[in-house]
């Protein structure tokens, strides 16, 4: 695809950040995929001063299951086989106990644009500075401008 002027269409400027995480090795059952997955969402808060650095939000089951390389649906109920049900039932209590003993800091959107905010403020200033900076700086070449040219004119009259 192309753009106006001939050149490469930019296709990627609309679509999210795409971040890579590790799942689940793909010879462990559903039960230890879950637990794996668990281990390595609590392994992430720890190393990182206990915020999750792939959502602003706590994990919660979706997050889980995608850690543990199982389907998003996968502990939904079908009612075709009552066995089934009953175990993913208690997969989904086990990993909604998981979540609630998992400790970290959840940093909500809002105070993370907060941040922004402010920093954005204190870019704001420093570039109100540099700009008045540079207009004084421009004000003090015009003046000696001003001042070489009348040196130049009295230094020709006397």
């Amino acid at each position: 695809m192309q753009n106006r002027r001939g050149g490469p269409k930019n296709v990627n400027r609309h679509q999210p950040k795409i971040i890579y995480v590790s799942v689940a090795p793909a010879d462990f059952n559903a039960d230890e995929k879950i637990k794996w997955a668990l281990r390595e969402i609590q392994s992430d808060l720890n190393k990182n001063n206990g915020v999750y650095p792939y959502s602003s939000r706590k994990p919660g089951i979706q997050e889980v299951l995608r850690r543990a390389d199982l389907g998003k649906s996968y502990l939904e109920k079908k009612g075709e086989d009552s066995v089934r049900d009953k175990i993913q039932s208690k997969r989904k209590e086990a990993i909604k106990a998981g979540i609630s003993s998992i400790r970290g800091t959840v940093f909500p959107p809002v105070v993370a644009w907060a941040a922004v905010a402010d920093e954005s403020d204190q870019i704001a200033a420093l570039k109100q500075k540099w700009h008045v900076t540079i207009l004084e700086l421009e004000e003090a070449q015009h003046r000696i401008e001003v001042l070489e040219r009348e040196l130049a004119r009295a230094l020709s009259q006397s």
